[in-house]
């Protein structure tokens, strides 16, 4: 549901994350921030927002983040 969803909207999800790591990286001055950690990064802001106010769009947005984390790592599995 997330993913093919959000896919018409936003595009692929996994060039959006490395955008986003690459930016947020130049703006903290470090190297680009893997997708994986952007994800985690998304979703825990979104987790604050669910914190401080009753809004399931919040929750539903989380999960679909946390969903993002592991299709990030999926290829990493595949090489351990």
């Amino acid at each position: 549901m997330v993913r093919e969803d959000r896919f018409d909207d936003y595009g692929d999800s996994d060039e959006n994350l490395r955008h986003i790591g690459a930016v947020w990286g130049g703006i903290l001055g470090q190297f680009r921030i893997p997708p994986d950690k952007v994800a985690l990064m998304l979703a825990g802001m979104k987790l604050v927002r669910a914190a401080n106010r009753k809004n399931r769009d919040d929750l539903i947005d989380a999960a679909g983040y946390l969903l993002l984390v592991d299709d990030a790592r999926a290829p990493q599995a595949k090489e351990e």
